[in-house]
């Protein structure tokens, strides 16, 4: 007879199991990933051998299971690894739906959505897209229910949505998803302005920058020079936070004055901007500066004496020769 190997009670099991995930679970909280994800290993294989033995008690938790290891595995640096664990979740919370939707379908929605992010990551954008896409409809569906809870997952969805649209250059498709995650921003902010201006500040800018692309840059202006105001009330706040994309803004909001032809109006912006460059980290400076010096250029190009004028009126001084180009 061949050897027998003796398994481990079910109920030592799974009490070993919540064990080893609540340890997993402490050591991410202390930032301690590394040491988490070999145990959080452990946890799922005893899910795993708890759902051979009782598949319907236990799928749930063996779901969970597989998507906080996806996570760890992503925030470690394993993102290979990440996404065929994060498809073994979606799988069983497809089933799970299949009994309960109203009560698993949040689950689905949350797994998808890092799912989206880390197909994004590998370079696989067609099936993000199309994942996110899934994602938007189960939360349309979920705020159908309870708009109170879903509302603000769905408007998140559709800004990253809307960003990874307009990098593919597929901008109306984005327009039209930033318009409805605008939308749904100015409602949640309206109910909860601290909480949400950030999401709402973020819309408008996205939003502007996407109208001055498509050559709407009337309405571009307008939403550009509400996203500055908008940053501006989040640096008061949390300056180190928010100063970035409080700086991006102006660029954006100084652009669309460029393309609309309001190049005077366009030199206040562009020159605040570029002087709160000297505040940012080394990497950000290196990047903003050379877009506002830049879109500097084309003001003065596009109508070089309302721009010496503005210039001068501003600093005092005549428009330095590197706005034409020259150094």
């Amino acid at each position: 007879m061949g050897s027998q190997h003796a398994h481990p009670d079910p109920a030592q099991a799974l009490r070993t199991a919540v064990s080893l995930g609540d340890e997993a679970n402490r050591l991410v909280e202390e930032g301690r990933l590394d040491e988490a994800l070999p145990i959080s290993e452990k946890a799922l294989g005893l899910r795993r051998e708890l759902v051979e033995r009782d598949r319907d008690s236990n799928i749930l938790d063996l779901a969970a299971t597989l998507h906080n290891h996806a996570v760890l595995l992503a925030e470690t640096g394993h993102r290979d690894e990440a996404l065929p664990v994060s498809e073994e979740a979606v799988a069983l919370c497809r089933e799970l739906i299949g009994v309960d939707r109203d009560t698993y379908l949040p689950d689905l929605a949350m797994t998808l959505t890092n799912q989206v992010l880390w197909l994004a990551e590998g370079g696989r954008d067609e099936e993000a897209l199309s994942v996110s896409r899934e994602v938007i409809a189960l939360y349309r569906e979920l705020v159908e229910v309870d708009r109170d809870t879903f509302l603000p997952d769905l408007m998140i969805t559709l800004i990253n949505h809307s960003v990874r649209l307009a990098e593919g250059g597929r901008r109306s498709e984005a327009l039209e998803a930033s318009e409805e995650a605008l939308l749904f921003s100015r409602e949640l902010t309206a109910r909860d302005r601290e909480t949400y201006l950030p999401y709402l500040a973020m819309s408008l800018n996205n939003q502007g920058q996407m109208l001055a692309e498509l050559g709407r840059p009337a309405d571009a202006l307008f939403v550009s020079e509400e996203a500055v105001n908008a940053y501006r009330e989040l640096i008061r706040t949390d300056r180190e936070t928010y100063l970035p994309t409080f700086v991006r803004s102006l660029a954006a909001a100084g652009y669309a004055r460029v393309v609309g032809g309001q190049v005077s109006e366009a030199v206040d912006p562009l020159l605040e901007g570029l002087d709160l460059t000297e505040a940012l980290p080394d990497h950000l400076r290196d990047e903003l500066t050379p877009a506002f010096v830049g879109i500097l250029r084309e003001a003065r190009a596009a109508d070089p004496d309302a721009f010496a004028v503005r210039y001068a009126r501003i600093t005092g001084e005549d428009p330095p020769e590197w706005t034409e180009g020259r150094t």
